[in-house]
């Protein structure tokens, strides 16, 4: 009797024993599933852009939309794909790195970009001078290079409703499906958004206010 009392004392220690490894086990799994040692970055918004992709980037009066003209080794070049603004009274046909225009867009750049957006941006090299800027406008020598021919789509530039709330002047197309405007250059040239000229590069001296500013941006890119 007492060897069979000795026997079933036993079963029941080594079935106890069995019972709390096999407990630490799996609380042990539990943790590890529920804790994994891993760490949440945000990707980078120009990581594997190519040419033609659009990226939101900024906000201003909402989330602002660029077109990628070029992706070099270090840098992208973005336009912004909407004008943003009236080009009001601030001269752009003296050098950009001197001129109204420029402090204006860093003005405008200061209420789109959060620092962290701004340590992404690129100082561009213009006129032989460093831009102290974060953002400048197209030359027509640059739209012909990014947006090469009078029919390329990206030349047209819709505006938004509070650009054109503050005097950007749009033009219906001759399908009647946008506004379009006409957008100033940093040459002193502007870009058709009419019907006539819709598209193209119109060199002139002569300042209107109801062009559109319509920014581009060099960015790092992983």
């Amino acid at each position: 009797m007492k060897k069979i009392f000795a026997l079933l004392l036993a079963a029941v220690m080594c079935f106890s024993l069995v019972a709390c490894g096999g407990g630490e086990k799996g609380n042990a799994d539990k943790i590890t599933e529920e804790s994994p040692a891993t760490s949440i970055t945000e990707e980078s918004p120009f990581t594997n852009i190519a040419v033609g992709d659009e990226v939101i980037f900024g906000n201003y009066n909402g989330d602002i939309k660029w077109i990628v003209l070029d992706v070099q080794e270090d840098h992208a070049v973005l336009l912004c794909k909407t004008a943003i603004a009236p080009k009001s009274n601030y001269s752009v046909d003296v050098k950009w790195h001197t001129s109204e225009m420029l402090s204006h867009m860093s003005m405008l750049a200061g209420r789109m970009f959060t620092d962290e957006q701004k340590n992404q941006t690129m100082h561009p090299i213009l006129d032989g001078e460093e831009s102290k800027g974060y953002m400048f406008l197209l030359n027509s020598e640059e739209v012909d290079t990014y947006m090469p021919g009078e029919d390329n789509e990206w030349r047209l530039a819709m505006a938004t409703e509070t650009a054109i709330k503050d005097g950007v002047k749009v033009y219906e197309n001759a399908m009647g499906t946008g506004a379009y405007c006409n957008w100033i250059l940093r040459d002193g040239a502007w870009v058709g958004g009419q019907r006539g000229n819709a598209g193209k590069i119109v060199n002139t001296t002569e300042q209107k206010y109801g062009y559109g500013i319509r920014p581009a941006i060099w960015v790092s890119i992983p």
